[in-house]
């Protein structure tokens, strides 16, 4: 029971996560990220959200320097 709480409340909060980050990112498609939570769980969307937010945060110190 404990088990299956924890993960619906680390969900709700990583889909959270997901549209803030996404939109303040301006990370295209974030649409996709949380079908990925939905049907395959958090296992595979934070690893695939993370990648292209890693991504524009190097494109983004890059234009800095």
């Amino acid at each position: 029971s404990f088990f299956s709480w924890d993960v619906l409340i680390y969900s709700v909060v990583l889909i959270a996560f997901i549209i803030v980050e996404g939109r303040r990112r301006k990370i295209q498609r974030l649409w996709v990220y949380i079908l990925f939570n939905c049907t395959v769980g958090v296992s595979l969307d934070l690893p695939a959200f993370l990648y292209p937010r890693h991504v524009e945060m190097d494109r983004h110190s890059n234009r800095q320097a």
